[in-house]
């Protein structure tokens, strides 16, 4: 087995190299130029790798870690997880040497540099995950990682100890939302914070005419998968604005699975739709300017800091790098064009089916938003869709995470605690 060709990430460089396996076991050495990329074999064979990094944990790059062993099915997965981590230290402008020890099946990555990195084995597939927090002290204990859940890439933050709880974002944000209120709940709680499917840097599911890859039921297949990948079988659910609809769909569509639910600013899409009047239609004209074909794409693209009004109403730097990415603004935009038609379709069908959310149900609302003013009692909006629902007004702004997180995470504490 020869060295490759090392590949130079900041000022460190790092080997790998490796050999091809064909579907019999014979193995041959092959010198890649130093690209640590499984993508262009198939069929049964793989690569296995060898651990030829310069430094061996010392020198400039500091003392080397030996972050995670686990057996994979295949070590394919594993080489795209070195691969994830040259790129985004790279990208970071971070220091790191990566290599990949084939122990007789058990896969080591080595990593040592700037920063602690390490690879996670989840349902079978190996992901490179950061434990971030560099940036602005976000999540500081929580691990970063993208979750491939078979129809989606996910990037989720997940940490902490306990009974699980997951936790969706709202439009235009992402993940990042939680960032104060996921390390209170992850004192007693096992947190788990994605970006919404098409959010963020999560994976953008296809546009279909009817926009049904971007409907509430679709984005709550790919949340239930990402949840048993991460090996959580029965799990509480927490969602504002746009991931309030989500959450609702899992508890409707995944009822075996979700153990409460906490629905903040929201009613139903089905039931806001119903209730549609001129009063509504002036305070939410953008659901059904959003929901126009390219147009509204147009008018963000061209100054997203405007449609958002970020001078007035300032976001965190990662909800703001996804308002600047096309992409994900035609994801957004494809998620309310599903609401005005799929999705209240499906909400629909349920009530006219008799189907309801069978766990325990808390809405919190913002005083400072205008539910109460478009629907009077709230809870009873809810009251079609569950028997007993509970909840009352917060003195706070829409976004109820980032106004009043101390007093939400103690709620949500609180009735996870003492509900079902």
């Amino acid at each position: 087995m020869r060295a490759a060709t090392p590949k130079t990430v900041g000022s460190t460089l790092w080997y790998v190299t490796y050999r091809a396996v064909d579907a019999g076991g014979d193995s041959k050495d092959e010198d890649r130029g130093g690209r640590a990329c499984g993508a262009e074999h198939g069929g049964a064979g793989g690569y296995a790798l060898a651990d030829q990094s310069q430094d061996r944990g010392r020198g400039r790059g500091g003392k080397g870690v030996e972050v995670r062993t686990a057996k994979v099915l295949t070590v394919d997965a594993a080489v795209r997880a070195a691969q994830a981590a040259l790129d985004a230290a790279e990208k970071d402008g971070r220091r790191v040497t990566v290599a990949v020890v084939d122990r007789g099946g058990d896969l080591v990555v080595l990593l040592h540099g700037d920063a602690a990195a390490g690879l996670h084995v989840i349902g079978g597939r190996a992901v490179f995950a950061w434990p971030d927090g560099v940036r602005e002290g976000v999540f500081s204990d929580l691990t970063l990682a993208r979750v491939d859940t078979g129809g989606a890439e996910l990037r989720v933050r997940f940490g902490g100890s306990g009974p699980p709880v997951l936790l969706l974002h709202g439009h235009p944000r992402t993940h990042t939302t939680w960032r104060h209120v996921a390390p209170l709940l992850a004192r007693d709680h096992t947190v788990v914070c994605p970006d919404l499917p098409g959010y963020g840097e999560s994976s953008k599911p296809p546009t279909a005419p009817d926009h049904e890859p971007h409907s509430k039921r679709a984005m709550a297949r790919h949340l239930a998968a990402l949840m048993k990948e991460l090996g959580h079988d029965r799990y509480a659910v927490v969602g504002h604005d746009r991931g309030g609809y989500v959450a609702t769909r899992l508890a409707l569509d995944h009822p075996g699975h979700v153990t409460h639910l906490v629905a903040l600013d929201v009613v139903p899409i089905g039931s806001a739709l119903a209730r549609c009047g001129p009063e509504f239609a002036r305070s939410w004209w953008h659901w059904f300017f959003l929901a126009q074909p390219e147009v509204p794409e147009r008018v963000i693209n061209a100054d997203p800091d405007a449609w958002y009004r970020t001078a007035e109403r300032p976001v965190d730097e990662d909800t703001r790098k996804a308002m600047h990415d096309p992409k994900t603004v035609h994801a957004m935009v494809e998620d309310y064009r599903a609401g005005l038609g799929i999705d209240r379709a499906h909400d629909d069908a349920d009530l006219a089916a008799g189907v309801r959310i069978r766990c325990p149900l808390l809405v919190l609302w913002a005083e400072g938003d205008d539910l109460p003013t478009l629907y009077g009692d709230v809870l009873d909006v809810w009251r079609d869709w569950a028997p007993d629902p509970c909840g009352w007004g917060v003195d706070s702004g829409h976004h109820l995470a980032e106004d009043v997180p101390d007093e939400l995470a103690a709620t949500i504490r609180e009735f996870l605690a003492t509900s079902g």
